[in-house]
C-alpha cells in the first residue's frame, strides 16, 4: 500500500491529517480548515498547510505538520513523493525551514537536530523504515521556521508512507 499526503486534502483521508505543534513536537493539535482561504490553519496566520503539496510554518514556535496514523501494525517506509523545495527568499528572509519527522512525539529523523533547507533550495528526503502499531502510532512530518520571520518560507512537500497496510484500510 502506498499513501501520499497530497491525495485527499481532507482530515482523515487515507489516515492523513494536518496538525501543528507549538512545543517542538511534544504534542500536536489538529489544524482547522479556513474556508475563506481554502487552507488548513494552525495557531498563526502563516502556520498552514495551504495546498495538497504546500505548507508553511508560522514564526518560531508554530510548526506545521502533515501526519499519518497507522491503521494496523506494520513496517512502513517513509518517503517523499517529490523533492522538497522552499520558496526563494524575499524581503530579507533567507533563513528557510527545518525538517523533522516524529513518531508519537519522539523524533525519529534526523537522529537529532533538524535538516535545514535554504530559501530557493531543495532536499531529497531519504527513505526511512519504521515499525508502527495500530492506532496509536502517528508519524508527524514537521516543517518549522529556521528564522524569526513567518513569511517567504512556503515549502513544497509531499510525504508518503508505503508498506504492509492491507488494502482493506483504503479510503
Amino acid at each position: 500500500v502506498y499513501r501520499r499526503a497530497s491525495d485527499g486534502f481532507t482530515q482523515g483521508w487515507d489516515q492523513w491529517g494536518y496538525q501543528y505543534t507549538t512545543n517542538s513536537g511534544a504534542s500536536f493539535i489538529p489544524m482547522t480548515y479556513d474556508t475563506s482561504r481554502g487552507q488548513w490553519v494552525g495557531s498563526e496566520y502563516y502556520c498552514t498547510v495551504f495546498s495538497p503539496h504546500g505548507q508553511e510554518p508560522g514564526s518560531a514556535g508554530c510548526e506545521s505538520s502533515r501526519t499519518w496514523q497507522a491503521p494496523c501494525a506494520a513496517t512502513m517506509t517513509l518517503g517523499a513523493n517529490r523533492t522538497i523545495t522552499v520558496a526563494a527568499g524575499c524581503s530579507g528572509n533567507t533563513a528557510a525551514v527545518n525538517l523533522q519527522v516524529f513518531r508519537n512525539g519522539t523524533q525519529i529523523w534526523p537522529a537529532s537536530g533538524s535538516q535545514n533547507v535554504p530559501n530557493g533550495g531543495s532536499f531529497t528526503f531519504p527513505s526511512t523504515q519504521v515499525s508502527v502499531n495500530a492506532g496509536d502510532d502517528i508519524i508527524e512530518f514537521v516543517t518549522s521556521d529556521a528564522g524569526s520571520t513567518n513569511y517567504c518560507d512556503g515549502t513544497t512537500r509531499d510525504p508518503s508512507v508505503s508498506g504492509g497496510v492491507p488494502a482493506a484500510y483504503n479510503n
